[in-house]
Formats: C-alpha cells, sequence, structure tokens
C-alpha cells in the first residue's frame, strides 16, 4: 500500500537514501491531504 511504501522510505537510516521532507509530502499517500497553500497562508 502507499502508507507502507512511505512509511518504509522515512525509516530508511542511512539519511542519503531516507525520502526527503520535499519529496514525502509529494508522496501520493500524503498528497491527498497536504495543501500547501495551507501551510503558506
Amino acid at each position: 500500500s502507499q502508507a507502507r511504501d512511505l512509511l518504509s522510505r522515512m525509516l530508511v537510516i542511512d539519511p542519503e537514501r531516507r525520502i526527503s521532507v520535499d519529496d514525502a509530502l509529494l508522496h501520493n499517500y500524503i498528497n491527498v491531504w497536504y495543501d500547501e497553500g495551507e501551510v503558506n497562508a
């Protein structure tokens, strides 16, 4: 599932291979709820 995929990318120990915050916000699982306009308001 998309949630499991995102979680596994976030739990990577190596910071060079771990998903960045910006990339995580673009992930399909988060993108459903994330509205950049609300964050920057």
